[in-house]
């Protein structure tokens, strides 16, 4: 039986570079002979991406500026408006002065964009080759100049912001705190990874985990994956990738998702230092409360921690993407640090009593 167009999978790269012809003649003014070119000689890059199933590539055609096609896994609904999302707030971002990269141009029928080449230098990078060489002070100022620049997407970035450009959800609200985090912390790691069955006393925990983010405002836009491997160096300054996910949502989710993001592990001396700076920018220039911002990070980070430990859960024993097992130690060490730190999380007792079990499942596992 036929697929339907609207589900077809991915392209052959060939044809993703001819499809993305009326882009590259819009931004370089090529002809059909220099695309031609670029498939029969290879001027083009595959990129690997992480928890994506889209396609990236390298444009690398002798004497233009290299670029980069982001191709969507499929045509279907979902992956067009996920493609949409990313030209949208991809030109509001970067409009507003948050530095993201410029997209060119979008293909709407194949949901195919264009944008500004990054390089390959990722925040990440840099924290492993600190690590190397026996210094924080490399890596530490470009957590300084990311945060500097976060805050600034979270405040500008939220100005003319509109819902209709989301493709998952327009806000960060309960239902994307169960489905998308709570749940898939269960689904993805407590039955998935540890085949345990259903812990139903843990659900009111996470109800009462909800009904406390939702207090605070919900007016900021939020990147939604903001960590070391999506914060890129071009040039010596940052930048950021993989918005398309962004929305309104709380000030404390962003900075708790690049603090006690695995990849980078940073330790705890670092993020109080790093979380201390963030504070002080917000409340100096934006007269934010710093001690509400306090507890709302806290909880957020517990939050954050849940959709992280699903995620990697997920993405390597069911999507077969190993990279992912690393981290899951780490991230389990971090949600058990952040439940035994906050004397107000003493009440979440199930699962306190899950991530336990988790460490020790894992432990042995080694």
């Amino acid at each position: 039986m036929q697929k339907s167009v609207d589900c077809m999978p991915r392209s052959p790269v060939t044809e993703i570079i001819n499809e993305a012809g009326q882009l590259l003649r819009r931004k370089y003014g090529f002809v059909s002979a220099d695309i031609e070119r670029i498939i029969r000689r290879g001027y083009y890059q595959k990129i690997a991406a992480d928890g994506s199933g889209r396609q990236f590539l390298r444009l690398c055609l002798p004497g233009f500026p290299s670029s980069i096609i982001v191709a969507p896994a499929a045509t279907s609904a979902v992956e067009m408006a996920e493609s949409r999302a990313m030209w949208e707030i991809g030109r509001h971002l970067h409009g507003a002065g948050v530095p993201v990269p410029e997209i060119y141009g979008w293909q709407q029928q194949k949901g195919i964009l264009l944008l500004e080449d990054l390089g390959d230098l990722r925040l990440h990078d840099i924290v492993v080759n600190s690590r190397q060489s026996d210094s924080d002070l490399d890596f530490l100022s470009y957590y300084r100049h990311t945060i500097k620049a976060l805050v600034k997407m979270q405040i500008c970035g939220a100005r003319g912001f509109l819902e209709s450009w989301c493709w998952d959800s327009p806000r960060y609200d309960a239902k994307v705190m169960i489905e998308k985090e709570s749940n898939y912390f269960i689904n993805g790691f407590w039955r998935g990874v540890l085949r345990e069955k259903e812990n139903w006393r843990v659900n009111d925990e996470f109800e009462d985990i909800v009904k406390r983010v939702l207090l605070f405002p919900l007016c900021f836009f939020i990147h939604r994956d903001f960590q070391s491997r999506n914060i890129m160096i071009k040039g010596g300054s940052v930048k950021f990738i993989d918005f398309q996910g962004g929305r309104f949502g709380p000030l404390g989710y962003d900075i708790a998702s690049l603090l006690i993001d695995p990849y980078a592990g940073l330790s705890k001396k670092i993020r109080e230092e790093l979380l201390a700076y963030y504070i002080k920018i917000v409340e100096d220039d934006y007269g934010v409360d710093g001690g509400e911002l306090l507890m709302e990070y806290r909880l957020l980070a517990l939050q954050r921690n849940l959709q992280i430990i699903g995620a990697f859960s997920y993405l390597s024993r069911e999507k077969g993407k190993l990279f992912f097992e690393a981290f899951l130690m780490p991230a389990l060490y971090s949600l058990n640090d952040i439940l035994g730190d906050e004397p107000s999380f003493s009440q979440y007792t199930s699962l306190r009593g899950m991530a336990k079990r988790g460490v020790a499942f894992l432990e042995k596992s080694i």
